[in-house]
């Protein structure tokens, strides 16, 4: 409310009885709107209180860096919060320091992308590949599951299920699956594949032995690209999707399902030597060994899994 008229500066007294306000009314709408105006000016010309400028921020960067050339921004960052105390976050210190090259380079230059290929092979018995993952068993813990798989025709030939994580373990399924397809290293074809990860197992020197027996070219999924053993990858995901998780184990040997309402578990896909040994209750753990293991999860191919159900648009 301005008291400024055509006439002249209007009285108090008259402007409140023209609009029926007190003079205590009049004089404190005047004094908080004096207030806000002169907060909105303080603001305008003074930064943020407790916030550092630019310039403050970069002559402390420029005294770190020249005690400590060899630092980045994240280390800097820290420095100047803890012992020169600036308020600051760490994308405003990089920021800074880009923008007066004061950012370390880059260690090497980037690499065009290897040529891109297909995992997947036209025919059987040209590429095999392995994997393993983990299952959580209520006795026995943390299991392996290693399958092997047929690169062309997407058959599990192989399945290792034990609570061992060693090489010689993790490559049984190999060789299981080795001596289901060909017998014996004289009769696997010239050129055939493996493919694997770099995992500690299949980079073992029992690995490399593995091959030169059976005269296999062992080949490594590209480092940070899971899709270059994406084959067995798929296979694994399906078993986690329709079986492992759809689920509650008891051990590797027996895997068991709680059924609802109460009732006790039902042994799943048990053989007549399980059954004959010991009782199906939630607390037996049965005398099945490796063999009685992988018998279990090789039924699991042909009564749940298709033969040919995995996706055949791998890429490396």
């Amino acid at each position: 409310m301005k008291r400024e008229t055509s006439r002249g500066l209007a009285p108090v007294t008259v402007l409140c009885a023209t609009f029926g306000l007190s003079t205590a009314a009049f004089y404190a709408a005047k004094k908080a709107s004096e207030s806000l105006d002169d907060a909105r000016e303080e603001k305008s010309r003074s930064p943020r209180r407790g916030f550092a400028t630019v310039e403050e921020i970069l002559a402390a960067v420029r005294k770190v860096l020249a005690e400590f050339p060899s630092w980045g921004v994240r280390k800097v960052w820290s420095i100047l919060r803890r012992e020169h105390g600036l308020v600051v976050s760490r994308k405003r210190v990089w920021a800074v320091m880009s923008a007066h090259g004061l950012v370390l380079p880059k260690e090497r230059e980037h690499h065009e992308a290897p040529p891109r290929g297909h995992v997947g092979v036209p025919e059987p018995n040209r590429r095999f590949a392995t994997d393993g993952t983990f299952v959580w068993t209520t006795l026995d813990g943390w299991v392996s599951l290693v399958p092997t798989i047929d690169c062309g025709c997407r058959s599990i030939l192989g399945m290792v299920v034990s609570k061992a994580q060693d090489a010689t373990t993790w490559l049984r399924s190999l060789r299981e699956a080795l001596r289901a397809a060909f017998g014996s290293p004289a009769k696997v074809p010239r050129g055939l594949e493996l493919r694997t990860d770099h995992g500690a197992q299949f980079t073992s020197a029992e690995a490399k032995k593995l091959a030169t027996t059976w005269r296999l070219e062992h080949t490594f999924a590209p480092k940070g690209r899971p899709t270059g053993n994406s084959i067995v990858e798929r296979v694994i995901r399906t078993l986690k999707e329709e079986l492992l998780w759809t689920r509650d184990w008891a051990d590797g040997a027996r895997p068991r399902s709680t059924a609802p309402h109460g009732s006790p578990p039902r042994p799943w896909l048990p053989d007549r030597a399980c059954r004959s040994r010991a009782p199906h209750t939630s607390s037996a753990r049965g005398p099945c060994g490796a063999q009685a293991q992988t018998e279990h999860f090789v039924e699991l191919q042909t009564r749940i899994l298709p033969t040919k159900c995995l996706d055949r648009r791998g890429t490396l």
